[in-house]
This record gives C-alpha cells, sequence and structure tokens, in this order.
C-alpha cells in the first residue's frame, strides 16, 4: 500500500472538485483494509472508504484517511433456481452489470 500525505481528492470521485484530505490510500485486498483499521498509525484517525466516488461530493478539505476501494473480484454460484453473486466492492457497476448480461444472467440491468 502507498499513502498519500495531503492528498488531493480530484481523481476519485466523479465531481473532480480539487480538495484534499490528510491522507490517501488505495486497498487491493482485504488483508490490506484490516491491517488500516489495526495500525495505530492510522486508528484514531476518521475513515471514508469509497468506491468509484459517484456519491460523493468533497467541498472541503477531509481529515482523516480515505480508502480507495480497489477490492475486484465476481463469484458465481449456481443451484437450480438461484444464480448467486459474490461482488467485491471496488467492481465498477456498469461492468458488472456487461459481465451479468454476457453471463445470460439478467436482472441487474434494470437496477
Amino acid at each position: 500500500m502507498q499513502f498519500h500525505l495531503n492528498a488531493s481528492l480530484k481523481n476519485v470521485h466523479t465531481f473532480s472538485i480539487d480538495q484534499t484530505c490528510d491522507a490517501l490510500v488505495e486497498v487491493t485486498t482485504t488483508e490490506e483494509l484490516i491491517s488500516l483499521y489495526k495500525d495505530p498509525k492510522w486508528s484514531a484517525l476518521p475513515k471514508l472508504i469509497l468506491g468509484k466516488g459517484s456519491n460523493m461530493l468533497f467541498t472541503e478539505h477531509f481529515a482523516g484517511l480515505v480508502i480507495v476501494n480497489k477490492l475486484a473480484g465476481i463469484e458465481l454460484a449456481e443451484t437450480d433456481s438461484h444464480h448467486l453473486l459474490h461482488v467485491s466492492g471496488g467492481e465498477d457497476w456498469p461492468s458488472l452489470v456487461e459481465w451479468s448480461v454476457d453471463k445470460g444472467l439478467g436482472g441487474l440491468e434494470n437496477l
């Protein structure tokens, strides 16, 4: 994991407003995410977990640690009557919908 101090948030939310945060890090595994919460250096800071940042508008400095969720993976389990998806939190929604349509799994495109 690479930490960026006094980091710009411009590239992690869709409004692209150039605000800052105390620290920014991207996580790609659950182990990295867990370690952030256990590390005394970061445990006392407020934390904000972002995906693609499409529901977030930064209008001022965020006094804390911004964690950009890059966890990837889609798992499909099928039964006779159900399709069960386990989707990691860093997956992109439009890509997930496209993946499900390509697999013949209807429904997500309507959400």
